[in-house]
């Protein structure tokens, strides 16, 4: 795991989510990955995604983690690009406190996200 998005793992683990799932066969050109958060806090099984971005003006072959700009994150198990950003952006050079921030916004929007699969 890059070490952006070991250290976005690392504090969404410290603000009550867990990787449930994490996707990276299969995806868009914008996703390198898609993870997939289920929450360990109340309420327990609320989920949430995030998106490891590829840069749009990325050309050429790209190898698994290379050309990632930023995260996304979504409510909903992203279909497009712009439902993965849906939740906002954080820059993949973020600082301590922007990184705060984005999982901050997460973890409000934790009472609004479907438990348990739930629509």
């Amino acid at each position: 795991m890059p070490p952006f998005a070991h250290r976005l793992s690392d504090l969404l683990n410290r603000f009550g989510w867990e990787l449930a799932q994490i996707r990276v066969e299969e995806l868009e050109w914008w996703a390198d990955e898609i993870w997939e958060l289920r929450s360990v806090w109340s309420p327990v099984g609320a989920c949430a995604f995030v998106t490891l971005l590829v840069d749009p003006m990325w050309e050429g072959q790209r190898r698994k983690g290379q050309g990632v700009w930023a995260a996304g994150h979504s409510l909903v198990d992203p279909r497009s690009r712009s439902e993965a950003e849906s939740g906002g952006t954080l820059p993949a050079r973020a600082s301590a406190d922007q990184m705060n921030a984005f999982v901050n916004a997460i973890s409000a929007s934790r009472v609004q996200v479907p438990v348990d699969g739930a629509v």
